[in-house]
């Protein structure tokens, strides 16, 4: 039986590689979840559990800005969407950021943003599946 379906070739489905752990921003207890895909990264990071301000992000081409798009709009979007524009540029991957942290905590942000960043970069440096996915 030979019909048209001969030159369809079957591509292995990436697997997500996840990590989840716990750590002290300026001293609050935050929950992470990274999940790295190929050439995506998504990043939840909140002091409970609901998705919230959610931004994905685009890497700068062709020296164009990143671009950005809120996909779940909160009253304050800046960390997840400046946190996607530069995970994307610095890893140039699309880039999804999802930050919920309680109201009065502004102050912990720097310190969450250092924690994503340098664990990150941990995961990337210690993971050879994390390093193929992103194509490092």
């Amino acid at each position: 039986n030979n019909n048209n379906n001969n030159n369809i070739e079957e591509m292995p489905t990436p697997i997500p590689v996840v990590v989840k752990f716990s750590a002290k921003a300026a001293d609050v207890v935050v929950e992470f979840v990274f999940m790295f895909m190929d050439r995506i990264i998504y990043v939840w990071a909140g002091v409970s559990p609901h998705l919230d301000s959610w931004t994905m992000a685009l890497p700068s081409r062709n020296g164009l800005a990143s671009q950005s798009a809120t996909i779940i709009k909160s009253d304050d979007d800046s960390l997840s969407e400046s946190l996607a524009k530069r995970l994307a540029n610095k890893y140039s991957a699309q880039t999804f950021v999802s930050c919920k942290l309680a109201k009065g905590m502004e102050t912990v942000q720097l310190a969450l943003e250092k924690k994503i960043f340098f664990q990150i970069k941990s995961i990337v440096e210690e993971r050879e599946d994390v390093k193929s996915l992103l194509a490092l």
